[in-house]
């Protein structure tokens, strides 16, 4: 009867002394943790407002081409957002930001770079035909510079860039 009583001693000692030296739940983690929820929370909502300029901006070139019958000047050629002998697009800015639409047709190598802020990425916006899902990908973590390749499929695209700091792209042909 001593040893069951001993033992329930030593076992009851032991959880005391686990429990005592096992470090209980920190809360730094879970700040960390807010803190990055905030921070994608607040991403989210400027997607969704750039999402939102993106569809007023279609609506408007819908609207002038049917008014007019073509797209204003500057939406129609690469020549305008930037294009460089060889075809390649060369766009650069600083900040969250979406494109002028450009047409594409064909496949493309889309090289990308972004110097600060908690994440970067590019989306992809067919004007065309905007209920279509184009990805496009380039995303990770700043600092950021890498390249990825797309095929696209003759339409007119913009791109919305997600990026806190300084910012390019750029997209040239395969072909």
């Amino acid at each position: 009867m001593k040893r069951f009583g001993m033992l329930f001693v030593v076992i009851a000692f032991v959880v005391a002394a686990v429990a005592w030296v096992s470090p209980s739940t920190s809360t730094v983690g879970q700040d960390q943790t807010d803190e990055r929820l905030a921070a994608l929370e607040t991403q989210v909502a400027d997607q969704d407002g750039d999402i939102a300029n993106l569809k007023k901006r279609v609506r408007v070139l819908e609207t002038a081409i049917a008014e007019n019958g073509a797209a204003p000047a500057n939406t129609d050629s690469n020549e305008d957002a930037g294009a460089a002998p060889d075809g390649a697009v060369a766009l650069s800015g600083s900040g969250k930001q979406s494109t002028d639409p450009i047409k594409l047709d064909g496949a493309y190598s889309m090289a990308a770079t972004c110097t600060g802020g908690f994440f970067f990425s590019v989306d992809a916006v067919n004007v065309t035909n905007p209920d279509s899902f184009e990805f496009v990908n380039l995303f990770g973590e700043i600092p950021f510079d890498g390249s990825t390749t797309a095929t696209f499929s003759g339409n007119r695209y913009a791109f919305t860039i997600n990026c806190d700091a300084d910012w390019t792209l750029t997209i040239t042909p395969l072909s």
